[in-house]
């Protein structure tokens, strides 16, 4: 089956410039093949070029998660010594929780910490005073 020029024209009336197109349709067979067949090569270059790099990405990752993979080991192995119980996430998960309803203000700890003592060591001198012949105003 050949080809006319007329059907060229319609296969390429929509992708090539309009001079582009009449110096294609101006080559011979020969050169029109030969400049298809080039375009091809160029084509199928730049798919192995993208492979390649896709290729080299693929292997990039890879080494990525190897060594994503060796930290990860390292870092349980740090926490393995010196905490056992925060080998797992939710144990982590639990330890923050825990530390973050410790730091709230607590009114009875506070209390106890900071009101109590100087009221206990007033009552304590006040009783020493009494026992050791002090007198009530």
């Amino acid at each position: 089956m050949t080809i006319s020029k007329r059907d060229m024209e319609e296969i390429l009336s929509a992708d090539m410039d309009v001079e582009v197109r009449r110096t294609f349709l101006a080559m011979s067979r020969e050169e029109q093949l030969l400049a298809i067949l080039g375009m091809l090569s160029y084509s199928r270059s730049e798919i192995a070029i993208v492979k390649k790099t896709q290729i080299e990405f693929g292997q990039d990752l890879g080494a990525f998660k190897k060594e994503l993979r060796e930290v990860r080991r390292e870092r349980e192995k740090r926490e393995q010594q010196h905490e056992d119980d925060l080998l797992t996430t939710t144990g982590k998960i639990a330890k923050e929780i825990a530390k973050a309803f410790s730091s709230r203000f607590d009114f009875w700890a506070w209390a106890r910490d900071r009101i109590l003592p100087p009221i206990a060591i007033a009552f304590i001198l006040g009783l020493l005073y009494l026992v050791f012949g002090g007198k009530l105003p």
